[in-house]
């Protein structure tokens, strides 16, 4: 039996009818989703989210910035007041990445791992500095 009462269904249906077309390029997920994979009535309530999380399938700069730029034609824009997304987050989920993330900055085979995580052209590895700032700003967070 499916659930009656989906308190995020209002915000996703908005965000798809804003998406139109671009969501069948795109996957739902996060708190705005979770009612819509639980069948069992019996489940306790979702908690009531004030965002949709979208996970798109891009391989290239240039199919990135393909997508940008129809997402603009819809009306969305990028938000740049927030760096770091995980900044909006429960306090023991920020704890516990931050924590975690300081470790990892402070291991060596993790630091020495890390360009292999980014595509070895010049230009992608030549964001290794700015990607290790982040990082370290996101650590900080729980300093």
């Amino acid at each position: 039996m499916a659930r009656t009462h989906n308190p995020n269904l209002e915000i996703i249906e908005t965000a798809a009818r804003a998406l139109g077309p671009l969501c069948d390029e795109l996957v739902f997920l996060g708190g705005c989703a979770t009612a819509l994979l639980i069948t069992d009535s019996a489940a306790p309530p979702v908690r009531v989210t004030r965002d949709v999380d979208a996970l798109a399938e891009v391989r290239t700069p240039t199919e990135y910035h393909s997508l940008e730029k129809r997402l603009r034609r819809r009306g969305f824009e990028v938000d740049s007041s927030r760096d770091v997304e995980i900044a909006n987050s429960a306090q023991e989920i920020r704890r516990y990445v931050c924590g975690r993330l300081r470790e990892l900055l402070g291991n060596s085979h993790f630091m020495d791992a890390l360009p292999g995580h980014l595509p070895g052209d010049a230009g992608s590895q030549a964001r290794l500095p700015s990607l290790i700032a982040k990082l370290e700003r996101l650590a900080a967070l729980m300093s």
